[in-house]
């Protein structure tokens, strides 16, 4: 699934104002766990909130959602990126 405007299937799990962070979830969490994503870039977005202006969001199919969920938790709670992000 290429990085791109999210189908109407996907859903926004989590967000980040860290590429490379974003980049670890897809390749590191939720690749080798068998769950496709995109991420999709709002940092120069025309009608960005000023809560979210300038983040990366990680987008699932509506079926893997709760499981993305998860694994983003346990990867945070593991060290393995931050808990500079937030879930949506």
């Amino acid at each position: 699934m290429a990085d791109s405007e999210a189908p109407s299937d996907l859903v926004e799990i989590y967000h980040t104002d860290d590429a490379l962070e974003a980049d670890a979830i897809r390749d590191e969490v939720l690749l080798p766990n068998q769950v496709e994503c995109v991420i999709l870039d709002r940092t120069s977005h025309p009608f960005n909130t000023p809560t979210m202006s300038g983040a990366l969001f990680i987008a699932v199919p509506r079926a893997d959602a709760e499981q993305a969920r998860a694994l983003v938790r346990e990867a945070r709670e593991a060290g393995v990126i931050s808990s500079e992000g937030d879930f949506v």
